[in-house]
């Protein structure tokens, strides 16, 4: 988990110290769906909520 802090702070500091990035490209870099396969991190958390209504036809 550590390491996956330093790189989000690393990207921040190139974020902040080039005026090439944009905030969309900022965003897209630091989102969990890049970083977490990065770092082998997985999801833990269960989903919240009800649980989706299963309808006829349906295996959900």
């Amino acid at each position: 988990m550590r390491r996956l802090k330093d790189a989000v702070r690393d990207e921040l500091f190139d974020a902040l110290s080039s005026p090439d990035i944009s905030n969309e490209d900022f965003k897209q870099s630091i989102s969990s769906e890049r970083l977490y396969p990065l770092y082998g991190i997985a999801r833990q958390a269960k989903p919240r909520g009800r649980p989706r209504k299963v309808e006829d036809g349906d295996d959900a």
